[in-house]
């Protein structure tokens, strides 16, 4: 892990960043149907924010979501195929604090809002010495390799802030782009440092309290539940894309 040493006064280690996320449904590996997967989006984008000090960190919605969400259904000779898509309805959290690495998320899954306390996860990164400029900001890339896929952040060291979107943090440098795997990127579309955004971090209150064991664990069985209920069969997919 990579530690940053800011002055907690000085005004570029706190302010505000806004980012796009684009959220790419992949059906390829889902075994759907060519015809049916021709009915889906093939993206999602949605407008996130992240307020930062030196000291901690908040990642949320842009704006309070609205509820909206896409159902489809078919059914085949062989196949029984439901597919749902939650349009950025979820209001998700993520607060962090940057010395101790700790984490508060506050979640919706199926109609139900969490509250999961952790540590979160220590990243291992390795800069690559690639560099290019976003937002007349110069960024360095690193790249972490986890059991599950690979993330690429594109930080800059001009704001000397070991936070960013989704969790992805622990850098010499603020992290304005990243990807997680192939399908899910985030892009800083505006930066606004020296705003004191104090007032506004703030650890999520809302949802039920469980570890991120527990949390999975409740996602694994409703979505065997779900497998059940439509005969063990087929395909099932749900997706919340706002994370």
């Amino acid at each position: 892990m990579l530690a940053v040493a800011a002055d907690t006064n000085a005004p570029n280690t706190r302010g505000t960043v806004q980012y796009e996320m684009v959220n790419r449904l992949d059906l390829s590996m889902e075994n759907v149907p060519k015809e049916f997967a021709a009915m889906l989006p093939k993206e999602h984008r949605s407008g996130m924010v992240l307020y930062f000090t030196a000291a901690n960190s908040l990642y949320e919605n842009l704006v309070t979501p609205q509820k909206e969400s896409s159902e489809f259904s078919a059914a085949g000779e062989n196949s029984n195929i439901r597919i749902e898509i939650s349009n950025g309805g979820n209001e998700e959290k993520t607060y962090t604090e940057l010395a101790t690495g700790r984490t508060v998320e506050q979640k919706e899954f199926m109609g139900k809002k969490f509250l999961i306390s952790g540590s979160g996860e220590k990243l291992k990164w390795k800069i690559s010495g690639r560099q290019k400029m976003l937002l007349d900001y110069p960024l360095q890339e690193a790249i972490a390799i986890t059991d599950k896929d690979t993330i690429t952040a594109w930080y800059t060291s001009r704001i000397p802030v070991a936070a960013g979107p989704m969790g992805i943090n622990g850098l010499p440098g603020l992290v304005l782009e990243a990807s997680v795997g192939k399908n899910l990127t985030v892009t800083a579309t505006a930066v606004t440092p020296g705003e004191d955004p104090g007032i506004k971090i703030k650890e999520p209150v809302k949802g039920k309290k469980v570890s991120p064991d527990q949390f999975k664990k409740i996602v694994q069985e409703k979505e065997e539940e779900m497998k059940a209920q439509h005969g063990g069969e087929g395909v099932h997919i749900n997706r919340v894309i706002v994370r």
